[in-house]
């Protein structure tokens, strides 16, 4: 059984590269990306929204290693292009959509966009990384960073197969000096908002676990306290997590089992639906398998996670490629996530991740055709709750889809990579969606791009 879901703290082992460092060594490697694509990612039509689309993406991405010994280094990850359409004649390239006349220059030239950047080492016995860095925690369904990093510093210890793991998360820092950044007369702490994390992992039998406890603190002045109508505007809000994580081969099957609880959040007034959600202790549960096939590989999921459920972050859990695509693809159109947040969410439907008031099932394969992978998906899913502010009436717009995605990929040469993806999902509207003649009756994603990784 894989460690990966277990390790993924950014991790709780060092990079691999650094395992064969020599002093003062400095390594850079990454990818170039370009791609060809066709979308329509919104369910109505019109002038205000992504109908029907044609264009190029290019995405520049480098990784830089700064290996000071075995022990200590430090690492960045920067997107020096990130999505960025490709256009123009005689232009620089640049991350603006503003096209500047043939021999001129664009206005906005770009930026080096660093999402990752974060130091390791070993201190007295005890692993030290401090920094933005990756972080994900119970199978990247409790925590889960995506392409991006959290700033935080984290310390580790193992003790033979065990390992504890504690982790300080600065979620949102506002003011860093003076005033609060949100009301005048309060300090500048009193806008912060922080998540501690402890989490224990390891190995039991031929059982792979890891058991996890987080606690966020809103501070009174903080975004997320005033995000909430609270009993006591003068007091911080606060929530706490518990999740388990088991993992195990049985029968030639990897079976990945997560279940999370939250105890909602403190100090609430509950006087709207968003608010008694946020109030209420909801639940997740989470089931992951895959295996081996005659010719290739499987593998299927199936969550749920309850109407009164908040997620640390709005997570990326990776259901499957329909659900979210993979990070390292420029203009990645995520099309169920997009359903369900641009319909359900935003018209009561009480979710702010793909992990909240939700469940869902889904399967593919990986099957080889000679130089061809071939990497088919089908999914469903649907909103736990039409209901969740207990209003005594549906406030969902969207109550449920079907989808799928179909993946082909081929090495054309040493580190390039060709891929043909394409992904549809059919929604079926809610009782609170008012039909009408722009209403489109599904979304779809198709792309062809090149991959250099160096």
């Amino acid at each position: 059984m894989k460690k990966g879901w277990m390790l993924g703290m950014a991790a709780l082992a060092a990079v691999g590269v650094a395992n064969s460092a020599q002093a003062s060594e400095v390594k850079m490697g990454g990818y170039y990306f370009f791609g060809a694509q066709n979308s329509d990612t919104t369910v109505t039509k019109g002038a205000a929204n992504n109908d029907d689309t044609n264009y190029y993406v290019q995405r520049l991405q480098l990784q830089l290693d700064f290996l000071a010994s075995q022990k200590s280094h430090a690492h960045m990850v920067t997107r020096v292009i990130d999505t960025g359409t490709v256009q123009g004649a005689d232009q620089r390239v640049t991350n603006s959509s503003a096209v500047a006349a043939p021999g001129t220059v664009a206005a906005g030239q770009g930026d080096w966009d660093v999402r990752q950047l974060w130091m390791e080492t070993e201190a007295w016995g005890v692993g030290v990384k401090a920094g933005n860095m990756p972080i994900s925690l119970n199978d990247g369904i409790l925590v889960n960073h995506d392409t991006l990093g959290f700033g935080a510093l984290m310390l580790s210890k193992s003790f033979g197969d065990t390992t504890v793991v504690a982790a300080h998360v600065k979620v949102l820092e506002e003011a860093v000096g003076g005033a609060s950044a949100n009301t005048a007369g309060m300090g500048a702490s009193d806008d912060d908002t922080d998540l501690l994390v402890l989490s224990v992992l390891g190995k039991a039998g031929k059982i792979d676990y890891q058991v996890t406890g987080g606690y966020m603190n809103g501070r009174k002045d903080s975004d997320t306290a005033n995000g909430l109508a609270r009993t006591d505007a003068n007091s911080g809000v606060h929530d706490e997590w518990v999740a388990l994580t088991l993992g195990s081969n049985v029968g030639g099957v990897d079976l990945t089992a997560t279940g999370i609880y939250e105890a909602g959040w403190s100090n609430n007034a509950r006087t709207t639906a968003t608010n008694r959600q946020a109030d209420g202790s909801g639940y997740l549960g989470a089931l992951r398998a895959k295996g081996k096939m005659a010719m290739g590989e499987w593998n299927g999921y199936g969550f749920y996670a309850s109407s009164d459920f908040d997620a640390i972050t709005p997570a990326e859990a990776g259901w499957s490629p329909t659900w979210a695509m993979d990070g390292s693809w420029a203009g990645n159109q995520d099309l169920m996530n997009l359903g369900f947040a641009t319909n359900a969410m935003n018209a009561g439907g009480g979710r702010a991740s793909m992990s909240e008031n939700m469940w869902g099932v889904g399967a593919g394969v990986t099957v080889p055709a000679g130089a061809w992978s071939i990497n088919p998906s089908l999914d469903y899913a649907a909103v736990a709750d039409k209901d969740p502010g207990d209003t005594g009436a549906a406030t969902t717009n969207m109550d449920s889809a079907w989808g799928g995605s179909l993946l082909l990929s081929t090495e054309i040469d040493k580190g390039v990579t060709f891929n043909v993806f394409g992904s549809y999902v059919s929604p079926k509207w809610g009782a609170n969606h008012v039909s009408n003649v722009l209403d489109d009756k599904s979304l779809h994603h198709i792309q062809a791009n090149m991959k250099v990784a160096f």
